[in-house]
């Protein structure tokens, strides 16, 4: 039993630490300007379902 809480505890920092990783990656690449507009996420998640899905705004598709 304290071997699982201990494996569950570890895998847990585990997630937090590489959570921090994109986010301060994130944070990087919004500092150096490259943001989406919202305009074009809305538009992309409001095809989402329909005939005309859009690419993700950004992708380079």
């Amino acid at each position: 039993m304290i071997n699982q809480a201990l494996s569950e505890y570890i895998d847990k920092q585990n997630l937090q630490q590489e959570r921090w990783k994109q986010t301060l990656a994130a944070m990087e690449s919004a500092a150096q300007g490259k943001v989406v507009d919202a305009s074009e996420v809305h538009n992309w998640l409001s095809s989402w379902g329909t005939e005309k899905e859009q690419d993700a705004p950004g992708s380079g598709k």
